[in-house]
């Protein structure tokens, strides 16, 4: 009978059917959405619109630690990360329903594609792209030991692969290495959602150099004490800057220009997370216990 039963738990686990019936509060689809944290249910996200109205609740299986769960750009799926080799990657939709999951024990690491369905995955020496649901497509991987994925964009038809000390631009559709460059010692970059460009800084007074991923050769830009990138907007022409953990103002930078379109005077220890709206010069910061929105025009609007 205990047999019986931790059979039928693992089926479930990997891909029982989904309820037919979606809840009443249901976050809507086609309408790019952020998430915080249900304080009424240690199993849920409470979905938030991008002009801060709330817009419904994703409900998820309880061993789903939330932590561990990434949203698509638009917030129309998630993500969930393996713990440890072998663990459970797990793919849900937007309301919080088990899309698909592996305990494939190759697994090292995946990121979200631009467009929000696709998911690129690193699996041993192979380089997978993954609509969850659907067959996967592997090709064989040129990126050596000690890389991540770190993004991808199938549009661009590239992957982007961090070490402790460098970066690796890959073709997702062959695996093939196209070039690749050193970050230094104690610093740190991020991607554009379109993987673009790249932005690589350190938490000093060093400047922030962005380059195009199709050139590594020199910067595209170079904003002077800036801090450590943080994130780019989601159209790509904002880059939010700072130093968390120390006492250097957090920035939205025109990055192309230099031209500060906001700043928050605080120190910013406290900022937790970074999102942004997948088509648009916003952000979404989790400063303590508190989410708020910058926008292009330099304005601030804390969410509810």
């Amino acid at each position: 009978m205990v047999a019986a039963v931790v059979v039928a738990s693992q089926a479930s686990r990997l891909g029982g059917p989904a309820p037919a019936a979606l809840p009443a509060d249901a976050p809507p689809s086609g309408v790019a959405l952020m998430y915080t944290r249900d304080p009424a249910n240690p199993h849920a996200l409470r979905a938030y619109d991008w002009s801060g109205a709330p817009r419904g609740v994703a409900r998820f299986p309880t061993w789903v630690p939330l932590a561990r769960l990434r949203p698509s750009p638009d917030g129309s799926a998630f993500l969930l990360d393996p713990s440890t080799p072998g663990d459970y990657a797990a793919y849900f939709d937007r309301v919080g329903r088990t899309l698909f999951e592996t305990n494939d024990d190759r697994f090292l690491s995946q990121a979200w594609a631009d467009g929000g369905t696709h998911v690129c995955v690193q699996s041993g020496g192979a380089l997978v792209t993954r609509v969850p649901g659907q067959a996967d497509r592997a090709v064989p991987s040129q990126v050596g030991d000690g890389f991540n994925l770190a993004a991808c964009s199938v549009r661009a038809d590239v992957a982007i692969f961090a070490s402790q000390d460098g970066i690796a631009i890959a073709r997702l559709s062959t695996g093939a290495v196209l070039r690749s460059t050193s970050v230094p010692q104690g610093g740190s970059f991020v991607v554009s959602a379109d993987a673009a460009f790249v932005a690589i800084g350190q938490p000093d007074d060093e400047p922030v150099e962005i380059y195009r991923t199709g050139d590594l050769s020199r910067p595209a830009a170079t904003l002077g004490s800036a801090g450590v990138p943080l994130a780019f907007s989601g159209d790509g022409s904002l880059l939010l800057a700072g130093n968390p953990g120390g006492e250097a103002p957090l920035t939205a930078l025109e990055w192309r220009t230099g031209k500060v379109v906001w700043r928050y005077g605080a120190a910013t220890g406290d900022v937790e997370l970074v999102v942004s709206d997948p088509a648009a010069a916003e952000f979404a910061l989790y400063i303590g216990t508190n989410a708020v929105v910058v926008r292009r025009d330099g304005t601030a609007r804390k969410v509810a």
